[in-house]
């Protein structure tokens, strides 16, 4: 099911996204990298924080600069991990305080 999500790209181009093909999301000061499944990175003109408000309840923030869409996490490993492997290979780090409460939402999410 589709899920677009209308952002501002670089030199305020419209952009539309479908959330599903989203991987993660990486902040870079006051740009959002957007990484795609197709292995396009979109360039959004907006902060972290705000983009996390237009996102659907599986993105989660899991580091100061990324959000991550628990529906492309396939290798977490252990309790307390530092880095979780999403599709495409990507490693994202975990910051320090989040790691008990992704580690809960990924085990509730293979559980269903």
């Amino acid at each position: 099911m589709e899920c677009n999500i209308d952002l501002l790209g670089l030199n305020k181009v419209k952009i539309s996204i479908d959330a599903q093909r989203i991987i993660y999301i990486q902040s870079d000061e006051h740009i959002c990298i957007v990484q795609c499944l197709d292995g396009t990175l979109r360039h959004i003109n907006m902060l972290l924080k705000d983009l996390s408000l237009r996102l659907p309840s599986n993105f989660y923030r899991l580091h100061k600069q990324f959000i991550v869409n628990l529906d492309h996490v396939y290798c977490y490993g252990s309790y307390p991990g530092k880095m979780i492997r999403v599709t495409g290979g990507y490693e994202i780090p975990l910051a320090k305080n989040k790691r008990l409460e992704i580690h809960q939402r990924i085990n509730n999410r293979f559980k269903k």
